[in-house]
């Protein structure tokens, strides 16, 4: 009996182990990096804004992605934002990946009438949906808060980006 469930005990770990390196090493490869343009949506600017993002791998699942956005003015004010997120990969098909984002943003909000710009540091939170279509395209959606002093706001992503292998 010992031997059978011993065997048995093997065998499963055995499967696991495949199944992780399969999972974790088919997705994201360490170096990888990508370009990519999205359409924003701020929910305390109520404004619909234009960024563009650069996304590098320093590990199979872990990433950097630094981004510029631009929110159209609404209500005499304009926002401009540098964020610095990290997102974790975790694959769960082929060609798809969810991420926790994590990171700082810096952002410039103007306002047209009274002439004036307040500048504000905060921190983002939130997650991510990606697909890989085609070999270097990929298609993503995010939901991040930014939390920042007085201004704090949901914002709604979706974009296309090129990966360079």
């Amino acid at each position: 009996m010992w031997l059978i469930n011993n065997f048995s005990m093997k065998r499963l770990f055995l499967v696991f182990a495949i199944v992780a390196l399969a999972v974790t090493g088919s997705y994201a490869q360490k170096g990888e990096k990508s370009v990519g343009l999205k359409l924003n949506y701020g929910s305390e600017m109520e404004s619909f804004g234009l960024g563009a993002q650069f996304s590098y791998n320093i590990m199979d699942a872990l990433r950097i992605s630094p981004s510029f956005n631009y929110y159209f003015e609404h209500n005499d004010i304009s926002l401009f934002n540098v964020d610095a997120d990290a997102h974790y990969l975790f694959p769960f098909a082929t060609q798809f990946a969810a991420y926790p984002l994590a990171g700082v943003t810096f952002q410039a909000w103007k306002h047209h009438i009274l002439d004036d710009t307040k500048t504000r540091l905060g921190i983002n939170v939130g997650g991510g949906l990606q697909f890989d279509f085609l070999d270097d395209w990929r298609t993503f959606t995010e939901l991040k808060y930014s939390i920042v002093n007085d201004v704090d706001q949901f914002v709604f992503s979706v974009g296309i980006a090129f990966r360079f292998h």
